[in-house]
């Protein structure tokens, strides 16, 4: 993977960058400190970079070689072997550090040890040095894993770095941010498509207020926390007491990429704080989003559909309308701007590449989103159609939730919290399914047409041994009936995520039991076999039996 697809991956947590390295245990800016860093599982290590008397690229910070040796004497004065024959001192040096068997490495060893296996942002001392730079990473088939950066807030600074030799290094921008003067940085950064910039900003809300217009621009952003002047309130050491007020504030208005001095902890506090449940305000704002985008994108279109907006998909009764797509892609803007570095897998975005559906068990963070569930019945100008969404965490469901446009209302569920309905108004009231009784007396879904035709033989007779069976083509609709006492039972093949992770979890917070019939547990990652929810697990079991046993 390159630097940019790194970056670019919405699959990723934010980047952990290591200042000069990983230096504790090892001189800044050596050959170790680069080494500690991958071994810690570091994404990224900045280093700084000089010119050498005889022409040499070499990394240090600072003018002289006082701090890091005790030689007090600019580094730039030296040739590079004179350079390697002295010792750095340990950690960020200065006096009482102990002299290391480190000595000043070349970019080109640096680069040896880069290519491949992290990657680096080098931060030239002299800027005149781009082109130079980018030249010698060429020369080492390491420009894909390094970046380049400078200061871009001017017309000025655009053409200069227009000027630079810097062909197949990715470029990152360090601006500021304003709140009255975002767009026209935008506006000047926008001339030159920064894969990311390393940031300042007025205020926090400055960011987080603005996060859909970074997007749109294609760019990440970069935050340092260094203990120094220009980091403001955003230092390590009150990360280090308090990271949700540094680190995760920063996390949550959309910086992706942290540079720090403290690497080791920060990877840590990313680990230790990897989604496990969605807090009662981001439950409200996602159904805030479902709503929104219900208003602005499904119910316009709602009894307007022509010929021109709806399309067949694998089937002729199997179709997919301009609402379906334009609420998908609406809904999983609104999802990366809450949750960055989330995965959406949605219906219409795997009916054009099925491979989406193999992130769901290898992403941390996934939402299943289907914006129209029900399509046939939407199309047909029929109000039983949904929305339904649902937040997966390392495979397992977190949040279910399931919006009724026409209706206005939802219903949702988080492990452990209990199924609640939610009227238009706000008000909630508790879900809870069916009691359990003979199945002469079950209501349920049976969707024949699902089956193989052998199958359908087979099943079409045994389902007289109920009450009362049909099909309302839409999941969000069958489970609402499920949920609130109204049917008993639901059959279903054809397992896709955005029928079932959302509605399986409600199901179960309103005291239901639903598996395969096989008897194995449903998982999100499942597509393959028959579902079956019922009341209660002895309920599901005579349930199977009256339809798969003679």
């Amino acid at each position: 993977m390159t630097y940019k697809d790194y970056i670019a991956d919405p699959a990723r947590r934010c980047a952990v960058v290591a200042h000069r390295g990983a230096w504790q245990g090892a001189p800044e800016n050596s050959l170790a400190a680069i080494e500690q860093a991958i071994a810690i599982g570091v994404d990224i290590v900045e280093l700084d970079v000089r010119k050498s008397l005889d022409g040499e690229l070499f990394l240090m910070h600072d003018d002289t070689l006082l701090r890091m040796a005790g030689i007090d004497r600019d580094a730039e004065t030296f040739t590079m072997a004179e350079l390697q024959a002295i010792a750095l001192r340990a950690d960020d040096g200065g006096e009482g550090r102990e002299l290391t068997d480190q000595r000043v490495p070349t970019l080109k060893q640096a680069l040896e040890i880069i290519r491949g296996r992290i990657f680096a942002d080098l931060d030239l001392k002299d800027r005149d040095l781009f082109s130079e730079v980018a030249a010698c990473a060429r020369d080492m088939d390491a420009a894909s894993y390094v970046d380049l950066k400078t200061t871009v807030m001017t017309p000025e600074h655009v053409a200069w770095v227009k000027a630079q030799d810097i062909g197949g290094v990715p470029f990152m921008a360090m601006a500021s941010f304003t709140e009255g003067g975002i767009g026209q940085t935008l506006s000047v950064l926008s001339e030159l498509k920064p894969f990311m910039s390393e940031i300042r900003f007025d205020h926090i809300d400055t960011i987080a207020a603005n996060r859909s217009a970074f997007e749109a621009a294609g760019m990440a952003l970069w935050k340092n926390t260094l203990d120094m002047a220009n980091s403001g309130e955003w230092t390590d050491t009150v990360a280090l007491t308090d990271p949700d007020k540094i680190w995760g504030r920063l996390i949550d208005a959309g910086i992706s990429a942290i540079q720090t001095d403290q690497p080791a902890a920060l990877k840590a506090y990313l680990e230790e704080t990897c989604m496990t449940e969605i807090s009662d305000d981001m439950l409200k704002a996602l159904m805030a989003d479902m709503r929104s985008v219900a208003e602005q994108e499904i119910l316009p279109r709602f009894q307007a559909i022509t010929s021109d907006t709806m399309r067949a998909k694998t089937a002729p009764d199997d179709v997919v309308t301009d609402a379906d797509i334009s609420a998908e892609h609406a809904l999983s803007r609104l999802l990366a701007q809450r949750f960055p570095g989330i995965v959406v897998v949605g219906e219409e975005a795997v009916s054009d590449d099925r491979s989406i559906l193999d992130r769901i068990g290898a992403a941390e963070l996934v939402a299943i989103i289907d914006p129209v569930d029900g399509t046939w019945n939407f199309a047909h100008g029929v109000p039983t159609f949904g929305s339904i969404l649902a937040i997966v965490a390392n495979g397992k469901t977190i949040a279910g939730i399931i919006h009724y446009p026409v209706m206005g209302d939802f219903l949702v569920a988080r492990p452990g919290q209990g199924a609640w309905h939610v009227s238009r108004d706000g008000a909630m009231s508790r879900l809870s399914v069916a009691g359990p009784g003979p199945i002469s007396e079950m209501h349920g879904f049976v969707p024949l047409h699902m089956f193989a035709p052998e199958l359908q033989a087979e099943l079409a007779p045994r389902v007289l041994r109920f009450s009362r069976t049909t099909t309302w083509r839409c999941s969000a609709w069958e489970y609402r009936m499920l949920v609130t006492g109204a049917m008993s039972f639901c059959l279903n093949a054809g397992i896709m995520p955005w029928d079932h992770a959302a509605g399986v979890l409600i199901h179960a917070e309103a005291g239901g039991y639903a598996a395969l019939v096989s008897g194995e547990g449903y998982r999100a990652t499942m597509t393959d076999g028959f579902l079956l929810a019922a009341p209660d697990q002895q309920s599901w079991e005579e349930i199977r039996r009256a339809l798969f046993e003679d």
